[in-house]
């Protein structure tokens, strides 16, 4: 597949990070990314930090797709926290009410941030946490989980500050090597870079989401504990019934990881992505920009946007 890849639209760390990214995918043989959009088979735009914001960015994307002869062949890379799925293309946030199997799959994060970060083997880790959570008050459910007081030692919950420094991110990636399980719950947005770093780590993340959509290409049953929010209470129980088979799924976690998250491993995600869609997508683009100001107002939490916006992309098969 011919990609040309659009970071127009985002700051100059995040255009350096998709260069070196890219750089990868020439190992695989899954993509090639050229210079002229005209002669590719797809052109991804990536929604990493826009310069203009978010919504500036997002105003004149959806004038792009309304006007450009290539907008069926257009995708987007979005990892904003709150999209509303206005394009067609990979989220790694988007809520289950506005995510549509024609035209969206659930990604990831362009590259892990910490970078100390690694794998290392769990049969040979021995590590001394049940499981683990490191990190702030940004969603309810953290909050929920906060407020548990769990009676084990081998339980490891922690509040962190919200200015993080390189040694904070060193004990994280320490923390993580000591657990078997390593709590996932939703941040801001449905996801978080936290659940990609336990599976590049060789650990079984727990994920607390109810309104995460889970990648499609993958057997999540067999890397990872899935938990509603509504049953943190339980998380003791849930992981000690599943401990004797943490290593197996660790070591699976890793493998799918590098398969389908690394950095090489982001060009089958986005080859796979890019091809299904343009495949299963019923209308052409202009048809599906109707929805936009729908998707946009359900996405801003109004109960009566959100019935309008759900009657409409119903009539539209999305």
């Amino acid at each position: 597949m011919r990609l040309f890849l659009d970071t127009s639209f985002d700051f100059e760390w995040a255009k350096r990070g998709w260069e070196q990214v890219s750089a990868h995918w020439s190992r695989t043989g899954e993509l090639i990314v050229c210079d002229m959009p005209k002669s590719c088979d797809f052109i991804l735009i990536t929604l990493t930090e826009c310069r203009e914001g978010y919504s500036e960015t997002t105003d004149k994307l959806c004038k792009l797709f309304r006007n450009s002869p290539s907008r069926d062949r257009t995708f987007v890379f979005d990892t904003y926290d709150c999209p509303a799925g206005v394009f067609p293309g990979i989220y790694s946030c988007l809520r289950a009410y506005l995510f549509s199997s024609i035209r969206h799959r659930t990604g990831c994060y362009m590259k892990t941030l910490n970078e100390f970060v690694d794998y290392r083997d769990p049969e040979l880790s021995k590590p001394e946490f049940l499981f683990s959570f490191q990190g702030n008050y940004t969603s309810r459910v953290r909050k929920h989980l906060f407020s548990f007081k769990f009676c084990r030692s081998d339980i490891l919950i922690e509040k962190s500050d919200r200015s993080i420094g390189m040694g904070d991110m060193k004990r994280f990636a320490d923390t993580i090597w000591r657990s078997k399980f390593v709590l996932c719950p939703r941040g801001v947005g449905m996801s978080s870079h936290r659940l990609f770093e336990t599976m590049q780590s060789g650990r079984v993340p727990v994920i607390i989401s109810d309104h995460w959509v889970p990648c499609c290409y993958i057997d999540w049953d067999k890397i990872s504990l899935r938990v509603r929010e509504r049953d943190i209470g339980r998380l003791p129980e849930i992981c000690h019934a599943n401990e004797d088979r943490w290593v197996q799924m660790g070591r699976e976690a890793r493998r799918t990881w590098v398969e389908w998250f690394s950095e090489a491993g982001l060009a089958k995600l986005i080859k796979s992505s890019l091809t299904e869609i343009a495949r299963t997508r019923r209308f052409s683009e202009r048809v599906y920009q109707l929805q936009s100001p729908f998707r946009l107002a359900a996405n801003s939490g109004r109960l009566v946007a959100a019935r309008s916006a759900s009657k409409a992309m119903r009539w539209l098969n999305c």
